[in-house]
C-alpha cells in the first residue's frame, strides 16, 4: 500500500495551478551560393540561388515543480529556384518534461525529424549570439528522405554545497527513411550514456570528470555491410572564471573504439578541448567586443560506416555589438587525425552584420565561405563537392516569448 505523504508529494505539484507560456519564432534566409547547381541539359551553373525558412511554436505548461513543453519546428528549402528549383519539406517536433525538487532535477526529452533534409555547409543558421561551431561535416550535398529520433532521460543532483552529479542516458535513431534513400544515409541507431561530476574548488573554480560511452550500429547497404561500434572516453577538465568578463575552460582525455564488421579495429585517440573568451565595454551606449577561441578534439562518427573518426577543430570568433547593430565574424579548421574512408579536411569562415529592428525582429546579412577536401577513397554514395564553396545570404529573423530556438544541428 503506498504511504498517503508520498501519493501528496507526487500528485501536490501536477494539480497545482499552471502557468501557460508560449514561445515563436521564424527566420527567413536568401542566399546565392556559388559553384551553382546541374542544370537540366548537364551544365554548371555559376551559381543558385536558395530560400530557406523555419519556424518554431512552442507551449509551455508550468506547475509547482513540474514543466512540460511541446514544440513544432518546421522547416523548408528552396533550392536553385530561379534555375531548376526543388522542395524539401522537414517536420521537426519537440516533447519534454521536467520535474524539478530543492536537490534533484529530473527530465525526458524526445526531439523527431521527419522529411527531405538538405546538407550543405552553407545552409546554416547564422546568430551573432552563438558560440563558434563548424558548418556541416557531412560528405554529402543535396537532398535526402532522412527521419531521426533522439530520447534523452536525464538528471542533475546537487550532493553538496561545492559537488554536483549530471546523469544521462538515450536511445536515438536517424537515417534514410526507405531503402533508396538508405543507400545515400544508412540508418544508425543505438544508445549513449554520460556521467559528470563537479566540484567547486572556490567560487571561480570548477574540476569536472566526464565520462561517456555509446554504443551503435549502421544498417547494410549495396556498398557496406553492416557496422558495429562501441565507443568510451574519459576527461578531467577545469573551469575557471577570472573576472566578470573573462572565463576560460580546459580539459583532457581519452577515448577507446572498438569497430566490428567488416574487420575489427580498436583505436585509442585523445580526447578534450579548451575556450577563452573575453568582453570589452566599449563606447558610451553599453558597447561590447566578444573575443572568443576555442579548440577541441573528439570522436565524431562517421554517418555512413558509424565508425569513430577523431577530429580536431579550432575556431575564433569575434562579435562587436553596440545597439541595435550586431557584428560578427568566425573562421575555423576541422581535420581528421587518422587516415580513414571518409576523412575530413574543413576550412571554413563566416561574417555578418545583424540590425535589430525591433525587440522581436532583426535583419540580417553576410558572408559564408567553406573549403573541403575528401580523399579519393571516400565511402559514400553521394559525394560533396571537393574545393571552395561560398555565399552570401541575407535574413529576416523573428523571436517571440522565451529563447532559445534549436535549429535543427548543421
Amino acid at each position: 500500500m503506498i504511504a498517503p505523504g508520498l501519493v501528496a508529494l507526487l500528485v501536490a505539484p501536477v494539480l497545482a495551478a499552471p502557468v501557460y507560456s508560449a514561445a515563436f519564432g521564424a527566420r527567413a534566409e536568401l542566399r546565392m551560393r556559388a559553384p551553382g547547381d546541374e542544370k537540366v541539359d548537364g551544365t554548371s551553373s555559376d551559381q543558385s540561388f536558395d530560400a530557406d525558412f523555419s519556424g518554431s511554436a512552442r507551449l509551455i505548461t508550468r506547475f509547482r515543480r513540474v514543466e512540460l513543453e511541446i514544440g513544432y519546428l518546421p522547416r523548408l528549402t528552396f533550392r536553385d529556384f530561379a534555375g531548376a528549383p526543388s522542395r524539401d519539406v522537414l517536420h521537426g517536433g519537440e516533447a519534454a518534461a521536467t520535474w524539478r525538487a530543492r536537490r534533484v532535477t529530473l527530465s525526458l526529452r524526445e526531439t523527431v525529424y521527419y522529411g527531405d533534409r538538405y546538407f550543405s555547409p552553407l545552409a546554416g543558421f547564422g546568430d551573432a549570439g552563438r558560440p563558434p561551431q563548424a558548418p556541416s561535416q557531412a560528405a554529402l550535398e543535396g537532398s535526402v528522405s532522412y527521419m531521426s529520433s533522439d530520447t534523452v532521460l536525464s538528471s542533475g543532483l546537487t550532493l553538496s554545497r561545492r559537488s554536483t552529479l549530471q546523469l544521462a542516458t538515450g536511445y536515438f535513431v536517424s537515417g534514410g527513411t526507405d531503402r533508396e534513400s538508405r543507400e545515400v544515409l544508412p540508418l544508425i541507431n543505438g544508445v549513449r550514456g554520460g556521467v559528470v561530476y563537479g566540484y567547486a574548488l572556490a567560487r571561480a573554480d570548477t574540476l569536472t570528470t566526464d565520462v561517456s560511452a555509446s554504443a551503435q550500429r549502421a544498417t547494410a547497404t549495396s556498398q557496406l555491410p553492416a557496422t558495429r561500434t562501441v565507443a568510451l572516453s574519459a576527461n578531467e577538465g577545469w573551469q575557471r572564471r577570472w573576472s566578470r568578463w573573462t572565463n576560460s575552460q580546459v580539459s583532457a582525455g581519452v577515448g577507446v573504439a572498438q569497430t566490428a564488421a567488416p574487420a575489427e579495429e580498436f583505436i585509442v585517440y585523445p580526447t578534450g578541448s579548451g575556450s577563452l573568451s573575453h568582453r570589452f565595454l566599449t563606447g558610451p551606449d553599453h558597447g561590447t567586443l566578444d573575443l572568443i577561441g576555442t579548440v577541441s578534439v573528439e570522436g565524431v562518427v562517421d554517418q555512413f560506416t558509424a565508425e569513430v573518426d577523431p577530429r580536431l577543430r579550432t575556431a575564433g570568433r569575434v562579435v562587436q555589438t553596440i545597439k541595435p547593430v550586431t557584428m560578427y565574424g568566425e573562421v575555423s579548421r576541422t581535420q581528421s587525425l587518422r587516415d580513414s574512408p571518409n576523412e575530413l579536411e574543413l576550412t571554413a569562415a563566416e561574417v555578418g552584420l545583424r540590425f535589430d529592428l525591433t525587440r522581436a525582429l532583426a535583419l540580417e546579412g553576410g558572408a559564408r565561405v567553406v573549403n573541403r577536401s575528401f580523399p579519393e577513397a571516400t565511402v559514400a554514395p553521394t559525394l560533396a563537392a571537393s574545393g571552395l564553396n561560398w555565399a552570401v545570404f541575407v535574413a529576416l529573423d523573428f523571436h517571440f516569448g522565451p529563447r532559445p530556438i534549436r535549429y535543427l544541428t548543421r
